[in-house]
């Protein structure tokens, strides 16, 4: 007992680290995204307020602007596993093509979600395996 994914619990809340407060970092801010795109619309029917926030364009970009930087710094690292890169990647790439309506405007937020949702995992993973050691054992 008290394990997960190989780390203990007294494990799992050591003082932070450079690498790993990049990879909490970006987690917080692929959940921003996600309220924003999910909750936000939401809350924006129940107070009208809010549906200024909740129809910026300009906050699309913004995530993507910051989040594309904190994920090249976390994971353009040596140790990383491809496999947290190759998902973090897809994931900014289609936060890129959510803030650019690529192909169409209705595609924007499905996209920014399936982005912000991919690059939480690619940080994830990342932060696991960082944590356990295990990145010698999957780029055998």
């Amino acid at each position: 007992m008290g394990y997960c994914y190989d780390i203990t619990y007294r494990e799992a809340f050591l003082p932070l680290g450079f690498d790993r407060k990049l990879d909490v970092a970006a987690c917080g801010l692929s959940l921003a995204c996600l309220v924003h795109c999910l909750a936000l619309p939401l809350a924006a029917s129940l107070l009208p307020v809010l549906n200024l926030a909740a129809h910026a364009e300009w906050i699309h970009w913004a995530f993507f602007l910051v989040a594309a930087p904190i994920a090249g710094l976390a994971l353009l690292r040596p140790g990383v596993s491809p496999y947290a890169l190759y998902l973090a990647s897809a994931g900014v790439l289609l936060l890129l093509a959510g803030a650019a309506n690529v192909p169409s405007v209705s595609w924007g937020t499905p996209l920014s979600v399936a982005g912000a949702l991919m690059l939480a995992m690619g940080h994830t993973i990342n932060a696991l395996l960082r944590l356990n050691g295990a990145q010698s054992r999957l780029n055998k």
